[in-house]
């Protein structure tokens, strides 16, 4: 199965486990290494694609080097405005309350959608920004 933007962001990934995950992470060099298990928890308490919630933390984040990765430990861009991206931004304690909090705001302001409807909601500026979160599902797909 390949993801376009009409797929719904509720469709879990029940046969990918977090430590293959983390062991893709590790293998990338990722300081994202070690969210496997905050995916996969988030996506059975949300019923949200793991998928789809690592593909916005490898994009907002740039596999986890951006600045405010590694300042605020925000993978996802949450809390993030164009204006002013950094102070806009949540700090976390780690990558892993990022991914709970986002997973959270995502169930409850998102579920509903497919990722092109969650483009216009949750990066409106960008308008090929589900294009490119579904490219990166497809990539993990394939290499999962």
């Amino acid at each position: 199965m390949s993801y376009t933007p009409d797929f719904r962001i509720r469709d879990p990934e029940p046969d990918i486990k977090a430590i293959q995950i983390d062991q893709y992470l590790h293998g990338r060099n990722s300081p994202l290494e070690g969210i496997g298990k905050a995916l996969k928890e988030c996506e059975a308490k949300y019923n949200l694609n793991c998928l789809f919630v690592l593909a916005i933390a490898i994009l907002e984040s740039g596999w986890g080097n951006s600045y405010i990765a590694q300042k605020k430990h925000n993978c996802t861009g949450w809390g993030a405005i164009d204006s002013d991206p950094f102070n806009g931004a949540f700090k976390f304690k780690d990558f892993s309350e990022c991914i709970e909090v986002t997973a959270k705001g995502l169930f409850k302001h998102y579920v509903q959608l497919t990722i092109q409807e969650t483009n216009v909601k949750y990066c409106p500026t960008n308008p090929k920004w589900s294009i490119a979160v579904v490219d990166i599902m497809n990539q993990l797909k394939r290499q999962l």
